[in-house]
């Protein structure tokens, strides 16, 4: 029993190896002084020193400072991140080499490897529905063995035997089919394989799209900042240098990439950027603002139309040469009028095309659902051999089409986690491929850390050996029962047949098989 149970205790071991990341202590400069208070009591906006190979015990911005540091532990990427001022670092990650001076923005339990410790222990603690299916399984198998044990004691008395030696059988009976491996076959493969995906930099918050994955038929993308690297670049402007300044100020509220990059663009070009007087977005068209006076949009057709204004023929058909291409094309309005338009480029991840193989061969449908132009789209489809692609789609539309293809299968919507909010949440299983930290708000039942594309494939593969593994035990556990209930019964008396002790033995050690076999996904 000791040894079960230390090795279910291993199965924990993932969140634990997690929870232990979060240093006791901390360095914090208070008045002309650095103090070593516990991590729990620094509070945001105080600055924190991290000298070389020390863990990094909270959230926040470098104020000062360069180094190099090893996120692997919430990513799974084995090569150290170079960091200086004005990078995001968080709490559990390891100072490799330099020093840095941060400005906490999380401690103690607000933390991003909290947030995760949290997330990953109420998904182990979640139950699938072939757990659900074992257990009204072994409900009726309880009463099953009992109806055995009774019928063994009255068979050997009814054959002359001793009650000591009927009671014995029966106990015996009663003893090895205990359905303990049965209960323990899907949780721990659930816990296992849970914690390993966290090690990876995969946060499986709903543990039913682990099933959900694997029945789906399609699997649906969004295109930026999903298939392409999202860190799109102005590749032509077409139009005059004040619009491009207005529209680089309408868009300096943005942290869309196509605004980032009309914004870099703009400022290269030595634009001087107003604030805006008033600025409102417009989801899978464009942004709105008022700047310096004028009424300013930048965005697709149907802000352009939203806005009043027509495109002139010649812009129009000069825009369409370049979306011919596979470029995104932005509208400038001012004024109730298209001032030019802006060209941008999105390369595609290098990820993409192994991803997109590796999920064909698995026999899923692919479809691009996206915002940007149909042309664009359909280039980007092309490229990585996708049949079914959407474009010109605002994110209410994108659930829409998501909706209409579940009616012909399971649907896996893989999108950045914010403007994609509505498929995700309408997709059977959504996969945010996220940039950002707040884990606990990301739309979708799986979040990837740091925006890898691959981690999408690894965790379909890793939902297939969960699955493997938790229907292997469940086989095991009921196979080692019906072998051994005939000899415990006595069937074999007196050249073979166990003793209620031996049975108890041979009953701890199917647990330990199936917890062993569990285990074997901390390889996975």
């Amino acid at each position: 029993r000791y040894v079960e149970i230390l090795m279910k205790l291993r199965t924990g071991d993932a969140v634990r190896k997690l929870a232990q990341l979060q240093p006791p202590k901390a360095r914090v400069k208070r008045g002309d002084e650095w103090v070593e208070v516990k991590a729990s009591e620094v509070k945001p906006g105080e600055v924190v020193e991290v000298r070389e190979g020390e863990k990094i015990p909270v959230d926040g911005y470098v104020d000062e400072g360069a180094g190099a540091v090893d996120e692997s532990a919430f990513t799974g990427e084995p090569l150290p991140v170079e960091k200086k001022a004005g990078d995001l670092v968080l709490a559990g990650t390891v100072l490799i080499k330099g020093r840095l001076l941060i400005r906490a923005t999380r401690t103690g339990g607000a933390t991003y490897l909290a947030e995760v410790v949290k997330l990953v222990r109420q998904a182990q603690n979640a139950r699938l529905s072939i757990q659900r299916l074992a257990d009204r399984v072994s409900g009726v198998f309880t009463w099953a063995v009992m109806g055995v044990a009774t019928a063994t004691f009255a068979a050997w008395i009814a054959l002359g035997a001793p009650v000591w030696q009927a009671l014995m059988f029966a106990v015996a009976v009663l003893v090895v089919a205990c359905p303990c491996a049965l209960g323990l076959a899907t949780p721990l493969a659930v816990v296992v394989g849970v914690g390993r995906a966290a090690e990876k930099g995969l946060l499986i918050k709903n543990p039913e799209a682990i099933e959900k994955a694997l029945r789906a038929k399609f699997v649906a993308f969004d295109k930026t900042g999903t298939l392409t690297a999202g860190a799109p670049k102005v590749v032509k402007y077409v139009g005059d240098e004040h619009a491009l300044a207005l529209a680089a100020s309408a868009e300096a509220k943005s942290s869309h990439p196509l605004g980032v990059a009309v914004v870099e663009f703009a400022i290269k070009r030595g634009a001087k950027l107003a604030e805006p007087e008033a600025y409102d977005t417009f989801p899978g068209m464009g942004v709105y603002a008022k700047v310096n006076g004028a009424v300013v949009g930048i965005g697709n057709e149907k802000l352009v139309e939203g806005m009043g204004a027509e495109i002139p023929g010649e812009i129009r058909r000069e825009a369409e040469r370049y979306r011919a291409e596979g470029y995104t094309v932005a509208y400038i309005v001012v004024d109730g009028r298209v001032r030019g338009f802006v060209v941008v480029g999105d390369e595609i991840r290098q990820e993409a095309r192994d991803v997109v193989e590796r999920l064909k061969r698995w026999g899923y449908q692919l479809v691009i659902i996206s915002g940007d132009h149909e042309v664009a789209v359909a280039k980007v489809a092309e490229r990585l051999g996708i049949g079914k692609y959407y474009g010109g789609k605002t994110p209410d539309e994108k659930a829409e089409v998501v909706k209409e293809l579940r009616k012909e299968g399971g649907v896996i919507f893989i999108g950045d986690g914010i403007n994609d909010a509505p498929a995700l949440a309408s997709a059977d299983v959504g996969i945010a491929v996220a940039t950002g930290t707040e884990v606990a708000k990301e739309a979708g039942d799986v979040v990837v850390r740091r925006g890898d594309l691959s981690k999408v494939a690894e965790f379909i593969d890793i939902s297939r050996k969960i699955m493997k593994n938790a229907k292997f035990n469940l086989f095991w556990a009921f196979a080692y029962n019906a072998a051994l209930i005939p000899i415990a019964a006595g069937l074999f008396y007196p050249t073979l047949y166990l003793r209620p002790e031996l049975a108890g033995l041979a009953m701890a050690l199917s647990s330990i098989s199936v917890t062993i076999n569990s285990l074997r996904l901390k390889r996975a």
